[in-house]
């Protein structure tokens, strides 16, 4: 059994995979299966793809139901023992191995969060387990305990921040996330789906925030993600109750 499955979901995407499939291919072959599901690429990806056949575990393409849809099945065929999505266009961070990894983290961890890099910026970006809405890192840089991705799945319900539903439903449990600080995972593109639909994501938010958290943080997110509505409550509420509801609302 592979230790990890990585899942690179593409569509139309012949100019960025090829990166993909190579630095996935410079990895130990003992420690991973790479997993591709296609959603119907008709631009010459499936092309590409099948010219890395011999280190691809598994291939589909077929139509979906969108990003998530195809992440299920990813998930669906993984055998590892935990799952990383790569998808088109990110790599793995450069000099960077998976056999300095040593994947031995107590069977009750679900997450294994890292730093990871934007392509184009020097800086890395560190991962947040304190961040009061959003996934605490990308999730090119975060391992998913296998078990528990077959088990919780991704709502197809949220077209953009459905990975963020899959963290919250768990997190919000236990302590069961593990940030592995010295090791910068991978690098991504800059932008995006999300940042490219980002009032669909806003509302995708909001849902699962009320659904998981509650109205109250729900309210909090409304009002945190509109800094005109901010402003707006500051000039309207008398000074001492905006910055007494300022208070309670940041312990939240």
């Amino acid at each position: 059994m592979k230790k990890l499955s990585i899942i690179s979901v593409t569509y139309n995407c012949k100019h960025l995979i090829q990166a993909t499939l190579d630095s996935v291919a410079s990895q130990d072959p003992s420690i991973f299966e790479h997993i591709v599901i296609d959603g119907g690429s008709n631009d010459g990806t499936i092309e590409i793809i099948s010219k890395s056949k011999n280190t691809i575990a598994y291939f589909i393409s077929e139509p979906d139901a969108g990003v998530y849809d195809a992440m299920n099945k990813g998930v669906e065929a993984a055998s590892g023992d935990w799952i990383l999505f790569l998808n088109a266009g990110d790599v793995f961070y450069e000099n960077f191995s998976l056999s300095d990894v040593e994947f031995n983290w107590p069977k009750f961890i679900e997450f294994v969060v890292f730093p990871f890099q934007i392509d184009g910026d020097h800086k890395p970006k560190f991962p947040d387990l304190n961040v009061k809405f959003g996934m605490p890192t990308s999730h090119q840089a975060m391992l998913i305990s296998t078990p528990i991705a077959k088990k919780v799945e991704f709502n197809n319900r949220y077209k953009v921040a459905a990975d963020y539903d899959f963290f919250i439903k768990r997190y919000i449990l236990n302590t069961n996330c593990v940030f592995q600080e010295n090791i910068i995972l991978a690098t991504v593109l800059p932008g995006g789906y999300s940042e490219e639909n980002i009032n669909i994501m806003k509302s995708d938010y909001l849902k699962i925030i009320f659904m998981n958290l509650g109205i109250t943080k729900a309210i909090v997110y409304f009002v945190w993600c509109r800094p005109y509505l901010y402003k707006l409550i500051k000039v309207v509420l008398p000074i001492f109750i905006f910055y007494k509801l300022k208070k309670a609302f940041s312990q939240i």
